[in-house]
């Protein structure tokens, strides 16, 4: 079941939550502060696919052409946003039937910044479509599906290391992997992230979904929906770029 992403009505703003901290050991003996969710992911992490040694994150996973690919980023990154950054919580207009609602300006999670020495693995030797599809390849082999009431956004590298985040987290983190490519490879796309009514996808009534929205170079795009298994994109879709 897909979840529904932060909405807010004008007149229901409500209070953001402080995360609580808590020290445990992760990887080889190193104490940390990292939030309490992760503190149940140790034991029992849905993502067995990522290791930490010698303060490195890497990530395992097939590529489409069924070869072994690590990618790997700095334990530092993953504590400096999780310890030190502030969650940007900036809200967005938008008009539905004459009513007033307040999305969350996901945008101001986008940190394509820390994917750009690591990208690489990804886009050597393809094309901007290849590219896309070897992005929600890795994706569908790192993020599970979880909802975390109680922050709006999660950080990318907080999903990527996580390996769980809704959809509006693993939008976000795609769309900053599609950045940091696009950028480094110069394919010339638009990559963008894109609110709608999941229950009504090109009648919309409300906001409660995210996807991404990608335009190639030669006019075509893919809406691909974030949190299915497997690469499945919409014909068409009524919504707003956020």
């Amino acid at each position: 079941m897909v979840d529904v992403c932060q909405i807010v009505k004008i007149t229901k703003l409500k209070k953001v939550l402080t995360e609580v901290l808590t020290i445990i050991y992760i990887g080889e003996g190193i104490k940390e502060y990292i939030p309490n969710r992760l503190f149940s992911l140790v034991n029992h992490t849905k993502n067995q696919s990522s290791q930490i040694r010698n303060n490195t994150i890497y990530f395992n996973f097939k590529n489409l052409n069924n070869e072994t690919i690590k990618l790997d980023i700095p334990f530092d990154t993953y504590k400096e946003y999780i310890l030190h950054k502030l969650r940007p919580i900036t809200y967005k207009p938008i008009n539905i039937s004459g009513e007033i609602y307040y999305i969350l300006n996901s945008n101001l999670f986008l940190t394509p910044n820390i994917f750009k020495d690591c990208i690489l693995d990804l886009t050597n030797d393809r094309v901007d479509k290849e590219f896309v599809r070897e992005v929600i390849n890795f994706k569908n082999q790192i993020i599970y599906y979880h909802t975390f009431w109680d922050i709006n956004c999660r950080w990318p590298i907080e999903s990527l290391v996580e390996g769980v985040g809704d959809c509006e987290d693993t939008s976000v983190l795609v769309v900053s992997m599609l950045k940091a490519g696009n950028e480094i490879e110069n394919y010339g796309m638009k990559v963008s992230l894109f609110a709608c009514d999941i229950y009504n996808i090109t009648n919309p009534n409300t906001v409660n979904h995210v996807i991404i929205h990608v335009e190639y170079s030669d006019g075509t795009y893919d809406l691909i929906e974030p949190t299915a298994k497997d690469f499945y994109t919409y014909e068409k879709v009524a919504g707003w770029e956020i």
